[in-house]
């Protein structure tokens, strides 16, 4: 699996719109059975807010498609990887 990291711009539906690391608006469908983590804890898709750094892992063929969101605003060492 590939990951891509970047800025939520916004959560609308089954859709997850992010800037990545070179500032290009990405929008991502989400799986239905797709996982989502907040620092570390179990979270849902309405927890992701518009300005959270998040990690996209995409599926395997398919880099428009998100099956893990991590939100990792609290990391330190995630924070620091611009």
């Amino acid at each position: 699996m590939q990951t891509v990291e970047g800025i939520v711009s916004g959560v609308e539906g089954t859709t997850l719109s992010m800037k990545n690391r070179n500032g290009h608006l990405v929008a991502h469908k989400l799986a239905e059975d797709a996982t989502y983590v907040c620092d570390g804890k179990g979270c849902n898709a309405s927890d992701l807010a518009v300005g959270q750094r998040v990690r996209v892992t995409v599926a395997k063929g398919d880099r428009t498609l998100a099956v893990g969101i991590e939100s990792l605003d609290k990391d330190p060492s995630f924070k620091s990887t611009d």
